[in-house]
């Protein structure tokens, strides 16, 4: 019912092609639980869209339309990643499964970031485990993060 009100608030609601890491542009709002980092939730953060819980979809059916987002979700105003430089360990690459890797290199993509191919020049070094890659974590320090890809999540979309 929800979903077919949309419509009359002047909103349409997008078919979610669970295979694709692409978002497509023409989305506001990601319906997803507040603890969610999928791929799509860290693209809606990562590109200034709304990221919303299924309450804030409930409130706009009670009241008839569209409703506040605020009390329902969050909206990063620019990229947490804008502007940075990312470096991949070597432990990272090798370490982490193809799709990781790429979900990574996609991120900083869509964050707006880059990629570096020397450690000395990164603000953030994401590693595969505290002891990968030593020296490549030392060259970086003091100026870059040296994350694991779970704190990369959580920098990009901290938890509720």
């Amino acid at each position: 019912e929800t979903v077919s009100t949309q419509s009359t608030w002047g909103g349409s609601v997008a078919a979610d092609d669970r295979h694709s890491d692409s978002l497509d542009p023409r989305v506001t709002h990601v319906v997803a639980p507040p603890s969610a980092r999928t791929v799509k939730a860290l693209a809606a953060v990562l590109t200034s869209r709304w990221v919303v819980s299924a309450g804030w979809l409930r409130a706009c059916s009670a009241a008839g339309r569209f409703v506040d987002e605020h009390p329902h979700g969050s909206f990063a105003e620019q990229s947490p990643l804008l502007g940075k430089a990312i470096y991949l360990a070597p432990g990272f690459l090798s370490g982490q499964t193809a799709q990781r890797v790429a979900h990574a290199k996609l991120m900083a993509s869509m964050g707006k970031a880059h990629l570096v191919p020397d450690p000395s020049a990164a603000d953030i070094v994401l590693y595969a485990a505290p002891s990968d890659n030593s020296e490549a974590l030392r060259q970086a320090a003091p100026k870059a993060s040296a994350v694991t890809w779970q704190s990369f999540i959580h920098y990009i979309y901290p938890a509720p």
